[in-house]
Order: structure tokens, then sequence, then C-alpha cells
């Protein structure tokens, strides 16, 4: 029954129906709003003067987010999008300027209609269905093959994000052009005419896709493994046609390391490989296991790659790639498998310097959508019903059920956040102390309230991370003193700092406009204990809150020993 069930759902389904599907799956992204950097890219593009801007070659440094300028990072203290604890060596710029023209669209010509800004994004993944469904038929004689992989691409649950999240555009551009590049390059490599023609377009692309977004380096994963596995004309003949892509890559590169951008310093959210190669490498032999588990079994990659079951996942990866290497050993696809194989292991390098997200895997879930798709056509063929009955429930029905929530995420993610910027009652000149805040809320606490048309503090420093427990003491009309037990960060506020590699020590100083952190005291592992907050002005110069689920709380004036759990 399944089996005839499957068999009439193919033999019916055609391309318009795999896009309206998706179409209809991904509409809660259009309600979903603004998040996270949408809020800078708002502000930056419609005037907001405290936001300060770098001296780079960005078209409006949408993406330079912070650099190694000491006066713009104390600025941006001031305001609150950096906290004082961040690493001092942590840089953060991406030189993306396709994909801020992009942004401008948005924030300038739909400035008010949000809806379309979504429509803007959906519209190039829809663009990127149609260009999977071509690379399946240059690489692929069976029809029915080709909307099966193009379903299970278009359908995936890992996409919801990438497309919901505008400022996520940049992967999606990136997927396009390079998509358009790969197509161009085969297609060059099997016509007969204007083999020229196709292989300039190959070339034209490629730069297109790295100034979307660096994520298109993952593009000469898929080049290298067509020409190893899939080539008609001898390896070493084709890979001299790839000489000039490489020569592309390497004058993006000078340019954009020049320039300044990329990132760098020893954090938890990235690890830039050059500068820290074991502890990538180490990172690498963990992340490429449970990124390939949560594609192969749909689930989502946030969730695996900050799971405590990390070793028996890994364990379980492995044990299911190699039930698939050898299931696929005698298919008649097993050289485009193999491929896609390859392109996937090269895609996966560049995401690993952070830790596992599904809106990172545009690229690498195409390479899981093609063997998928492979291993449910032989399965079918040889009449296999339960585990194609598994497959089938889990990429052809959670997965896209699961579109539906992911779609909607940014609205979920944001909206507390910005329901408590509106309870900071502040007024613009006021300097504003806040305590036991979520960093990642804080940082884009000014950018909120640009957005609603509230007024930005003078000042917004945030003191403690959330989930802490201390006492504060006001030493004198400029300094207080914060004690923990433990200490004052949470999991979430380090991210920005690896302490097992910049440990803090007592005697450090951080200085900011207007005030100096003293580290007094650490713990064992390298985190400040106590620590005093040196203020310029006396305290009753500055407003105090606190941070709460519900909401900013005034605090009255530090009379006395206050003590937060």
């Amino acid at each position: 029954m399944l089996q005839t069930l499957l068999d009439n759902i193919i033999n019916k389904t055609t391309l318009k129906h795999i896009i309206a599907l998706t179409l209809v799956l991904l509409s809660p992204a259009l309600f979903s709003g603004l998040m996270g950097d949408d809020l800078f890219h708002y502000a930056l593009l419609n005037g907001a003067v405290n936001f300060p801007q770098p001296n780079d070659i960005s078209l409006f440094n949408l993406f330079s987010f912070i650099n190694d300028d000491p006066v713009r990072r104390a600025q941006l203290q001031d305001i609150g999008i950096m906290s004082w604890w961040v690493s001092p060596s942590f840089e953060w710029n991406f030189f993306r300027p396709i994909a801020e023209l992009t942004h401008y669209i948005d924030y300038v010509w739909l400035k008010g209609a949000e809806w379309l800004m979504h429509l803007h994004s959906i519209m190039y993944f829809v663009i990127i269905i149609l260009l999977v469904y071509k690379l399946g038929q240059c690489l692929l004689d069976d029809q029915r093959l080709v909307l099966l992989i193009t379903a299970l691409y278009a359908l995936s649950a890992t996409h919801g994000l990438t497309v919901a999240w505008l400022c996520n555009r940049n992967a999606l551009l990136a997927m396009v052009f390079s998509l358009a590049s790969l197509i161009a390059f085969i297609q060059s490599q099997q016509l007969n005419k204007n083999t020229r023609l196709h292989y300039l377009l190959s070339l034209a692309f490629l730069p297109l896709a790295l100034l979307s977004g660096e994520i298109a380096l993952s593009l000469g994963g898929f080049l290298l493994g067509y020409i190893l596995c899939l080539s008609t004309k001898p390896v070493f003949k084709s890979l001299l046609w790839l000489l000039p892509h490489l020569a592309i890559v390497v004058i993006w590169f000078v340019i954009y390391n020049k320039a300044g951008f990329g990132a760098h310093g020893n954090t938890l959210f990235y690890i830039n490989p050059a500068e820290h190669p074991i502890s990538y490498l180490s990172l690498l032999l963990e992340r490429i296991p449970l990124i390939s588990l949560s594609l192969l079994l749909a689930l989502p990659a946030d969730i695996i790659g900050h799971t405590s079951f990390t070793i028996p996942l890994i364990v379980l990866a492995l044990l299911l790639i190699g039930v698939i290497a050898y299931f696929l050993k005698n298919s008649a696809h097993k050289k485009v498998a193999m491929a896609f194989s390859i392109a996937a292991f090269i895609a996966i390098l560049p995401i690993a310097c952070s830790p596992p997200q599904s809106r990172n895997l545009i690229f690498v879930s195409l390479s899981s959508a093609v063997i998928i798709g492979i291993i449910m056509q032989q399965l079918f063929q040889s009449g296999a019903k339960v585990p194609l009955f598994i497959l089938v429930i889990l990429h052809l029905i959670l997965s896209p059920l699961l579109l539906l929530p992911s779609s909607y995420m940014p609205q979920i993610f944001s909206a507390s956040g910005e329901r408590r910027a509106a309870t900071l009652e502040v007024m613009p000149n006021e300097k504003v102390i806040v305590f036991n805040a979520n960093m990642m809320e804080m940082t884009y606490l000014a950018a909120h309230r640009f957005k609603q048309g509230l007024p930005i503090p003078q000042r917004i420093w945030n003191l403690t991370g959330a989930e802490s427990q201390y006492t504060i003491k006001k030493m004198d009309d400029h300094r207080l003193r914060l004690i923990s037990d433990s200490h004052f960060l949470s999991s979430g506020d380090l991210l920005v700092r690896n302490i097992a590699a910049e440990p803090f020590h007592a005697g450090d100083t951080i200085a900011m406009n207007g005030l100096i952190i003293h580290i007094i005291a650490v713990n064992a592992a390298g985190y400040p204990a106590i620590f005093d907050a040196i203020f310029t002005e006396t305290l009753d110069n500055y407003t105090l809150m606190q941070w709460r689920s519900s909401g900013y709380v005034r605090l009255p004036p530090l009379s006395y020993d206050h003590k937060n759990e």
C-alpha cells in the first residue's frame, strides 16, 4: 500500500507542486518581523546617529560589527552592543556588498512593509529551488529522482530560519550565484557548443557569490566533487579548468584580508582556523559527524550541536555513514552520491568554525538531499518498506512540517526582547547601568528602541550577565563593588570570550568611556569573582536598572548593600 501511494505521488508531482507547497510552509516568514542583526540594518540605513560606523570599504557597514578600533569599540560599549567581558581580540567584520544592496532595498524602499522584505528573501529561495532542479537535470537522467531530490531540498526544515531571518539573505544570494556557477561549469564540460560561453558564465557568477557571502567558498567542494567523480574528461585536465576559479578566490581573499575583514579572536562562537588550528581541528572531528547526523535524520542542528550526548551521537553518525556507504556501493548513481559526499565534506569545513546551526546548512543540505534521494529511490525499487517508510516520515512529513514554526522563529525569538526594550523608561541624556541582563538581548536593546521610535540613553552599561547571584557594595560615590561566590557570566555571555584561552586575572582593568572595570579576584577557572566598577561621575548621575524576564525595573539609589539572587 505504501509503495502504491508513493508511486502515485511521485508520478503526479511536478516542480510547480513542490514550489507551491514550499511557499505555503514558508508563509509564516511573511509575519516574522525583524530579529537581531535585522534591527542593526534597519537602524544603520535609517540614520541612527548613535550607531558608530567603521571606515571600511563596505557599502553601508551592515556586516561590519566589531573591529580593532579602540574608539569605536568604546562607542559600541556605550550603547550596550559590546559588554565589558568581550575578548579584547574579538573582531567580526564581513564584506558582503551584494547582500547589502538587497538590504538597502528592504529598509529604504520597502520600509514599513516587513512582509515585502520577507517576500524578497523567499523569492531568492524559489530561485534556488529552480536551480537545484536544473542541477539535477544536468547530472541525472531520471526525472522522478530529480524531482525527489528537489523536494527533499526545498522542504527541509533546515532552511526555515535561513529564509525567515532577513540578515541570512547573504547565504541565499551566495547559494543562488554558486549554483549558477556550478551549473554553467558542468554545462561547459558536457556541451559540444557554447562551451566557452558557459565556462565564462561560471567564472562570472563566482565573484558574485563571494561578494554575497563567505559561505560561497563551499562551491569549491561541489566543483571538485564533480571533476573527481562525474567528469568525462581526464581528471588532471579538468582540474586545470578550475585554476581561473582558484585565482578569483585568491584575489577575493587578498582584498578581503587586506581590507580588514574576517573573524578573529579566541571565542566559543567562532574559531578562526588560521589562528587556532588545533582548536579548529578538534572541533571539526566533532562537528562533521554531528552535522551529518542532523541532515541524514532531519534533526535540528542547533539541538544536536548543544547536546550532552556528543560521544554517542558521533558514534551513531559514523555507523550511519558507514551503512549508507555500503548500501550505495552498488547503486546506479553511486558516482553522483560520491561527488556530493565530497562536496558535503568540504562544505562543512567553513561552517564548522561556529557551533552547528541549521541556518548555515544551505549548501551542505543539497548534498544530503541528493544522497537521501538516491537511497530512497533504491529502497523503493527493492521493496524495502520499513527503512523507506522511516525516511519518508522524517524527510517528507516531519521536516516539512517543521518549516512552519522554523520560518516564524524570528518573531518567536524577538517578541519578548522587543517588549522588554519598551519597558526601559529613560531619557536620551540619561546614563543607564543595567544588572543581571541577558547579553544577547542587551546587544540589540538600542536597535530595538530606535526601531520603536523610543529614546536611546547616552550610555547603557551592562555590568553582570544573566542568572548571576552576587552582592553589590557601594564603596564610595564613584565605586561599586560586585562580589559573587562563583562568577557573573552565564554560558550565553561566554560565547564572546573563551575563558579557557583568555582567563581573567586579578588586577586586570577594562577601560570604557566614563567607566573602568577593575578585577579584584577570579575563581580557579579564570572567571571574575570580585570586581569594582569605577565611574568618572558620581553614582547619583546614573540610572540603575535590573533586567528581568518581564522587563527592566528601576532600582533606588544604592546607599546600602544590595543582594541579587
